[in-house]
């Protein structure tokens, strides 16, 4: 049994086409199929559907086998009825499994499209690398702490503060480098302190919530009480306009004290000793 080439197929559909002096456009107006459809049908890249077969050969005034086998038969050749049914039973399994494979293909690259569109949306957002979420304490607010900038490949920490109803965040500030350890907001709610490890150094950033520029805390007190000494939040003073500090020397030696945001100035030391 011969096998349908689609070139074969294609060069007469368009040979027949031709000699009744239709356009690709007029043929498929009769098939009710596009013109793109005839054209790829007369090209080669595709066969006629096994719904179409029947009336594409009355319209070309060609037979069944004629379509499939790519060339005239005699008008002497016995009409092979059962010949013919075979063929078209060949055929129709063909482009069955031939649809088949297309549709699983462009269903697996929808589905691959679909998910590569979720992880691209997702790493844009920033839900890959979110580290926190810090509600202001009115709930006006909230701070979204990042290992990276979202949509970036940056591995910088960065913070993002998004007031309520935004749809962009009003304050955008990263730390290359850095390595979160956490965040407390005043009171107040107008500002927040960052607490985080930078080069492997402790630092607390004290951030204005109308200011994209934060105040290193550490250097502030760089040589208070002494040199290497290293620096611990516990709370907010009950008006947000103070810190309560832990600090621990190289030494060991130990002790709290709290910081006034508005002066700058420290007061009510308080040393523990080296096992403090």
């Amino acid at each position: 049994m011969e096998q349908t080439n689609a070139g074969a197929t294609g060069a007469l559909i368009a040979q027949r086409r031709r000699e009744k002096g239709w356009s690709q456009a007029e043929l498929a107006e009769k098939l009710h199929v596009t013109d793109k459809a005839v054209s790829k049908w007369e090209t080669g890249r595709s066969l006629p559907g096994i719904d179409c077969l029947e009336p594409l050969a009355e319209a070309l005034d060609l037979q069944v086998l004629e379509l499939l086998r790519g060339r005239r038969l005699p008008p002497e050749a016995p009409a092979g009825e059962r010949a013919e049914v075979r063929e078209v039973l060949a055929y129709s399994r063909r482009e069955v499994r031939r649809r088949t494979s297309t549709q699983r293909r462009r269903y697996l690259a929808a589905l691959l499209a679909l998910l590569l569109a979720a992880g691209l949306g997702l790493w844009r957002s920033g839900l890959l690398s979110l580290r926190d979420r810090c509600p202001s304490p009115a709930g006006d607010a909230v701070i979204r702490i990042y290992d990276g900038t979202p949509g970036s490949l940056s591995s910088a920490l960065s913070l993002q503060l998004w007031e309520k109803g935004d749809w962009s965040p009003s304050v955008q500030v990263s730390y290359p480098a850095g390595e979160y350890q956490g965040l407390w907001w005043a009171p107040d709610g107008e500002k927040y302190l960052l607490a985080f490890r930078q080069g492997g150094e402790p630092r607390l950033d004290l951030c204005l919530r109308e200011q994209s520029v934060c105040r290193d805390l550490t250097a502030c007190f760089a040589g208070f009480p002494a040199e290497g000494t290293e620096y611990q939040f516990l709370q907010w003073s009950e008006d947000g306009g103070a810190l309560l500090l832990h600090y621990r020397e190289a030494a060991g030696q130990s002790g709290y004290f709290w910081y006034d945001i508005a002066s700058g100035e420290v007061s009510g030391v308080w040393e523990m000793g080296e096992n403090g």
